[in-house]
């Protein structure tokens, strides 16, 4: 398990992934919204969740907590490209078929809040 100081990290991380889902799952949802939540979704990550240490961890949690941190950084950096994409599409009337990727991502990413949070 983790530590309390991660478990409140990720507890918030997960509150923003969820706050972007909502966003996400709207009838009519609003790139510019989207775009911000994500922005801040990211910031947080690379601010707060990137800036930790595995000091205080067993080794072997220290090793899954590293390849959790290292995928969760590497789908945020897949929905940076596939959001730009899907926000150019949107604004051009077609349908974007980013938004199945996008809401793929979106759930790998709770599943990673609820993976290190043991929700």
């Amino acid at each position: 398990m983790l530590p309390t100081t991660h478990l409140s990290v990720y507890h918030q991380f997960a509150a923003r992934v969820d706050n972007l889902s909502v966003l996400w799952r709207a009838e009519n949802p609003v790139p510019e919204a989207i775009a911000a939540q994500f922005e801040e979704l990211e910031s947080y990550f690379l601010q707060e969740i990137l800036t930790l240490t595995d000091d205080t961890l067993e080794p072997k949690m220290a090793h899954q907590w590293r390849v959790m941190q290292t995928e969760i950084h590497r789908l945020l950096r897949l929905m940076r490209t596939d959001l730009l994409f899907w926000q150019m599409t949107m604004k051009s009337g077609k349908t974007p078929k980013q938004t199945q990727r996008l809401h793929n991502y979106l759930q790998k990413l709770q599943a990673f809040c609820q993976m290190a949070t043991h929700d």
